[in-house]
């Protein structure tokens, strides 16, 4: 696993995310999401909004999803009708896609927005954190690769996943395949992340008083 863009420090300290808004996507991933919402807490996250896709639904319902976090806004039919894209994009202070399913990824990179969660991906400010969970032959496929690029180029983060044993839906057949990290390493990965971040704003500011 490594994050894909910039440099990140391995250790860092955990700086409080007052607002983490997370994208769950229909991909198989979204079965553990209870797990990965409990450890997030301990980012440490002050308040943590979801925002689903329908594919993520028929997993998980968004009431289940519910009892993890302080808001779901489900991107289902009975989901909301008005400005919601903009107002989530707006309120997050850190916004994750968790998992990231190849289709989210490629609407994204290609400026599509049919649903909710592509549509805050598409008002938020570059920085938006994915986290792709696919099977090893679409994430070895040439058009994924160029969606990831077409995300970084755009100042957005891509976490690799690591390759690690794992079932093949197809075969039945236990390969070696890229899996989302843990909910422990996310929470490394994200905390190091946000340390960097808060550095580097640190830096701007001092910079900024120096030169006045």
């Amino acid at each position: 696993m490594g994050v894909s863009t910039g440099t990140v420090p391995r250790q860092a300290a955990p700086d409080v995310v007052e607002r983490l808004l997370v994208g769950v996507s229909g991909s198989v991933g979204v079965i553990n999401i209870a797990s990965y919402l409990v450890v997030l807490r301990s980012l440490p996250a002050r308040e943590i909004r979801v925002v689903t896709t329908e594919a993520a639904e028929r997993i998980v319902p968004a009431s289940t999803i519910a009892l993890y976090c302080d808001e779901v806004v489900s991107g289902g039919p009975d989901g909301p009708r008005s400005a919601a894209h903009v107002e989530l994009a707006q309120w997050a202070s850190l916004f994750v896609v968790l998992p990231a399913s190849a289709n989210t990824i490629g609407m994204a990179a290609n400026g599509l927005a049919p649903n909710l969660l592509t549509a805050t991906i598409m008002a938020a400010p570059p920085g938006v954190v994915f986290f792709p969970n696919m099977n090893q032959s679409m994430w070895s496929n040439p058009a994924l690769k160029r969606n990831l690029a077409a995300l970084q180029k755009d100042g957005h983060v891509v976490v690799r996943p690591p390759i690690r044993k794992a079932l093949e839906v197809g075969t039945g057949e236990m390969v070696d395949a890229p899996v989302l990290p843990t909910p422990e390493e996310i929470c490394v990965a994200l905390r190091s992340l946000v340390a960097a971040r808060t550095a580097e704003a640190d830096g701007e500011r001092a910079g900024g008083a120096a030169a006045r």
